[in-house]
């Protein structure tokens, strides 16, 4: 990028003024913070935790997406009202002109973050058709911007390494995009704690749906499968991808070779500490979080006390239990979702009604170790999935099977 051209994006997001509904098709309804539900009604696990929504993977014409990085950022704190939101720009398209250019995009953060009222974390994607397309998230802009062009970082273990010793982690982005090396042929649990399941190319779960999934190269690369088979251990998290530079938006993209035209944004909820990005970040790597298609309902989940995202021990039935809540159309149903000894399996499922509901289940055919993670459905089609919780099933002399 030149100079006249860098200049002509500080220019414009110095102009934008904030942008009225009416302009962008977005309204203040369902979805907007005043229609949330009261998030003071977290049970004993979830005390002290607050759901944050956001959006983690945002272009803008700093690479291949239409509008400056303040527009995009202005357009998620302003207009849809996330939380937090992160600038996922293709490292290997951002050709900066020298040093101005790539300290503009890491001055983003700073510029828009207000701890309490609006996070933005520090990101960038790595688009590899190698090993496939990965995210890169920091709570500060403190680390190396890294290309899949570049010798040194082309291949994903040169990623990680490229990386190691920073504050920074990495989560798969398409999984069912074709690539010349298997998607899950590494792994790195330090470095890559969640998935992007859901996005405008669709679901990539394998399970509960598996419509609106172009570029299919293999079932293999099938997020669910990949754990039950593999051993992944991922936490789930939800985006839009969207190239039009507008983060949590309904709307469609102008790039005619385009993609699916995506009725739902997909959003990440975290479970924080606090609204800051050092917490925002801290949730993600930790799993505390959850991918929503659109409607942000509040879902709470936990198994022997243990928050979603957690890895423990039991030697008894372990204990399912579950809260959620939804601002807008209704509750549909609830799936306990069971991985273990290779395989996928539904083990309870709850057919609920109405804007709440609890309930709990215990898995009295614990026989190995097993991952438990919670699916919600809404009657408006939108859907919830909350990172599993894992547990090692140990021996003592007390169990109860």
């Amino acid at each position: 990028m030149n100079t006249g051209a860098l200049l002509k994006y500080l220019i414009t997001g110095m102009l934008i003024c904030i942008i009225s509904a009416s302009v962008t098709g977005c309204t203040t309804g369902p979805g907007s913070p005043s229609a949330i539900p009261d998030r003071t009604s977290a049970g004993a696990e979830y005390t002290g935790l607050m759901p944050l929504f956001g959006d983690p993977h945002v272009h803008t014409n700093l690479s291949d997406g239409d509008e400056s990085p303040d527009f995009a950022v202005r357009y998620g704190r302003d207009v849809t009202k996330l939380d937090w939101m992160c600038l996922t720009d293709h490292s290997e398209l951002m050709e900066f002109d020298g040093w101005l250019g790539l300290n503009y995009y890491k001055s983003i953060p700073a510029k828009y973050n207000e701890d309490g009222k609006f996070s933005v974390l520090f990101g960038y994607e790595w688009s590899s058709q190698v090993n496939g397309h990965r995210c890169v998230y920091s709570p500060t802009p403190d680390i190396p911007v890294l290309s899949c062009t570049d010798a040194a970082s082309s291949r994903i273990r040169k990623l990680w390494e490229g990386l190691k010793g920073y504050n920074a982690i990495t989560v798969p982005h398409h999984p069912l995009l074709p690539t010349k090396r298997h998607w899950w042929e590494f792994s790195n649990p330090a470095m890559e704690p969640c998935v992007e399941f859901y996005s405008k190319w669709g679901n990539a779960l394998g399970w509960p749906s598996t419509d609106r999934k172009p570029h299919i190269a293999t079932d293999e690369n099938y997020i669910f499968k990949a754990m039950a088979e593999r051993g992944l251990r991922l936490g789930m998290m939800a985006g839009t991808d969207t190239h039009l530079s507008r983060p949590g938006s309904i709307l469609g993209e102008s790039r005619p070779d385009g993609t699916l035209e995506y009725e739902r944004p997909g959003l990440t909820a975290v479970w924080a500490v606090a609204h800051t990005r050092e917490a925002i970040f801290d949730a993600i790597k930790n799993r505390h979080c959850y991918g929503v298609t659109g409607t942000r309902a509040i879902v709470e989940f936990s198994v022997n006390g243990s928050i979603m995202g957690s890895e423990i021990t039991a030697d008894s039935p372990p204990e399912i239990k579950f809260n959620a809540s939804t601002p807008e159309s209704s509750l549909e149903k609830i799936t306990v979702v069971k991985i273990h000894d290779g395989q996928v399996e539904v083990v309870a499922s709850f057919d609920v009604s109405g804007m709440h509901y609890s309930g709990s289940w215990t898995d009295n055919q614990f026989n190995s170790d097993s991952a438990y993670l919670l699916v919600v459905d809404l009657e408006n089609t939108d859907m919830a999935i909350a990172s599993p919780v894992w547990v090692e099933r140990v021996t003592s002399l007390n169990a109860v099977y």
